[in-house]
């Protein structure tokens, strides 16, 4: 859809900058040049471009365009660092309420000196800041699409008896206020595509109409179902016509879940309470402003009279008539359902708590510090993980491991030893599969990515695990669904569970993860209907699959098994046909592995005068048997002829030798063979 150019807000490459005269809409659609921070400036405030996201891309696009064609006249980086900031404060001022640009420009001056500690020169500090500012562009756009796969999901679950919906939606949030897709119009757009939309009806948002004018324009481009009305005819709808949820977007949403979004939109989420409709709101998290806590802290803009009392010029309000026209008002947190990010989905008062772990989760520092989870590298297969403490001592083959040599390196730093040296890594899911203590039959790196990607675990997802084992699939898993997911995984042995409830501990991750004792062949799982995915490594699989399907969530869900022999494969397809899964396949797992080694060879040269001198080399020292008496025979004329020839030959030079790139297969099959069945199920 954002392909079509009437319906893209921002169109950028290096050196050019365009927005969508947004004014002008729906009768013209012309482009405005924007070629400095100025230009910017003024389109913002005059709502040429409107709506958060864009905004914010638009601002910092059009400092990446004026740093870029004036570079000629800054004579240091740290003249950069003055422009860049002091632009950043005047784009600011063009309109107050909106937080995405606030957010943009902070993490943009964050950036600036750390930076500068990578480069030198000028010109390679300004290549490498406008690579850092282009992310934006690309950014919205894939949290917009975030946003609209969990608001669908969300929506969807919390109206399971309705097969197709219909939703109310407020002013613009679509791709014109935004990179592309959008947040509410993004969600609402992607429940058409899930083929789970009846109709969508939205306001013509009094007094700028970007309802009528910008909303009917997208759906109409989309050819989505919909119906426009007057904001005041909202309630009467509601009472009227099946409404099954209200989405609307957001300038800024505070600390407890408060939410600044277009004028009007406090007066939908109290009709919808009033009627029992859900009430969500989308935004993606540079929206979100964890620096206050209420609506209360938050200001409101004031836009000019002229806006309310004339359209394109034409007077609707008689002459110097008294006007109040915010173009905000605050919706408090109690009547807001859920907040969708790119994140997940969050209830108000969850909201802080969930940003604040992704955000640590995010904010991975490339310093090691005293508490910090360091994987040691002493060589393939030989990895150790440690927590730094200062004054500790780690013993390696290599000798003895001082903590104190470690913190303050960067990750990825060689550290020194007493009799060697050893690597100190980063945490990340690939390496935990390598360095985690396996106590069971594991699966690797290139089967923990099939699985993860298969059964699409993502943020937000809540999986069933039976079978914990060594945990080292558990870890993945978790990686996958934080900040806002859930792990649910149940071990037979008693004590493996116990030695895997330590372990989340020990790595901080408890809160995403519960792990259980219990027998999931003949008890089940304890929950319904609450899992996205399922995976099962047990004996026999097939008896399972009845709890499985109990477990998952009512819409359906998707199920991955783990079996070592071809016999339990056959079973479990069975069971699985007969239970009415879908794209039922089997993959074989294998691990080989081919070491590629530089090996040292003698040259071979075969040319004449070679072949003869090591003819009469070999002839010249072969010994004659001895006489009966023991003594050696005499020397031959033919013998001696020959080592005469043999001394008169040019002396051999040293061999030459040379470098040779070979792979080595392993001598012995290592790892596991085992098989990894996936199917798929949509339950009503």
């Amino acid at each position: 859809m954002q392909d079509d150019q009437t319906l893209k807000a921002i169109c950028y490459q290096r050196g050019s900058l365009s927005i969508l005269d947004q004014l002008k809409l729906p009768d013209e659609s012309s482009y405005i040049p924007i070629n400095s921070v100025d230009d910017a400036w003024k389109a913002i405030h005059t709502m040429s471009i409107r709506g958060a996201p864009a905004i914010a891309v638009c601002g910092v696009l059009s400092l990446a365009i004026e740093l870029n064609n004036s570079r000629s006249k800054f004579d240091s980086i740290s003249s950069v660092q003055q422009f860049v900031t002091a632009e950043l404060n005047y784009l600011l001022t063009a309109r107050p309420t909106a937080v995405n640009l606030t957010d943009a420009a902070k993490t943009i001056i964050d950036y600036l000196i750390p930076l500068s500690n990578k480069h030198g020169n000028v010109s390679s500090y300004i290549d490498e800041l406008l690579v850092f500012m282009e992310q934006f562009l690309e950014r919205d756009l894939a949290d917009n699409r975030s946003i609209g796969r969990y608001g669908a999901e969300a929506i969807c679950q919390n109206n399971t008896n309705h097969k197709k919906l219909n939703v109310l939606t407020h002013c613009n949030t679509g791709s014109l206020a935004t990179v592309g897709f959008g947040t509410a119009l993004g969600v609402i757009r992607q429940l058409a595509v899930n083929d789970a939309l009846q109709l969508v009806y939205f306001t013509e948002t009094r007094p700028y109409n970007q309802g009528s004018r910008l909303t009917a324009y997208e759906l109409l481009h989309d050819r989505i179902p919909h119906t426009l009305i007057c904001d005041s005819m909202a309630g009467f709808l509601m009472q009227k016509e099946p409404i099954h949820a209200v989405i609307v977007g957001a300038d800024r949403v505070t600390a407890n879940g408060d939410t600044a979004n277009k004028i009007g939109t406090y007066q939908l989420a109290i009709l919808a309470k009033h009627h029992h409709i859900p009430f969500y709101v989308a935004a993606p998290t540079t929206s979100i402003d964890l620096t206050k806590q209420t609506g209360n802290e938050i200001v409101i803009e004031q836009r000019p009279s002229r806006e309310m009392t004339s359209i394109k010029g034409i007077n609707i309000a008689a002459e110097g008539v008294q006007v109040w026209n915010p173009a905000f008002d605050i919706t408090p947190a109690h009547l807001i359902t859920g907040i969708i990010t790119e994140h997940g989905v969050f209830k108000p008062d969850e909201l802080e708590e969930k940003l604040l772990s992704l955000k640590e989760v995010q904010t991975m520092t490339n310093l090691i510090q005293e508490g910090s989870k360091v994987i040691l590298y002493l060589g393939y297969n030989n990895l150790h993980v440690i927590k730094a403490k200062v004054n500790e001592v780690y013993q390696t083959k290599f000798g003895a491991l001082k903590h104190n040599d470690l913190i303050g390196k960067e990750f990825g730093s060689k550290i020194i030893c007493t009799k060697g040296y050893v690597h100190a890594l980063s945490v990340i899911p690939e390496l935990w599969t390598l360095a985690l203590p396996h106590r069971t039959q594991i699966l690797y790196m290139a089967d923990i990515s099939l699985i993860l990607l298969e059964l699409d675990i993502k943020p937000g997802s809540i999986v069933i695990e039976a079978g914990t084992g060594s945990g080292s699939l558990s870890h993945s898993i978790i990686r996958s669904l934080r900040p806002n997911g859930h792990l649910y995984t149940f071990e037979f042995h008693e004590l493996r569970s116990n030695l895997a409830r330590n372990e989340f501990e020990e790595h901080d991750l408890s809160q995403f993860v519960t792990v259980q004792h219990r027998d999931v062949l003949s008890n089940g799982f304890e929950h319904e209907n609450i899992a996205d995915a399922v995976f099962l490594d047990l004996p026999a699989p097939w008896n399972a699959i009845e709890h499985v399907m109990k477990v998952l969530k009512k819409t359906g869900g998707r199920l991955c098994t783990f079996s070592p022999c071809i016999e339990q494969v056959q079973r479990t397809c069975q069971r699985l046909h007969m239970n009415n899964f879908e794209e039922i396949n089997t993959v074989e797992c294998l691990r080989r592995i081919h070491e590629f080694r530089y090996q040292h060879r003698s040259k071979i040269r075969f040319t004449a005068d070679q072949n003869q001198e090591e003819i009469i080399d070999r002839k010249s020292n072969k010994r004659e048997p001895d006489d009966d008496d023991g003594n050696e025979e005499e020397e031959t004329t033919t013998n001696k002829k020959l080592k005469n020839d043999s001394e008169t030959t040019t002396k051999r030079q040293p061999q030459e030798t040379e470098s040779t790139l070979t792979a080595i297969g392993p001598l012995v099959m290592p790892g596991h063979t085992g098989y990894l069945t996936f199917a798929y199920i949509k339950q009503e």
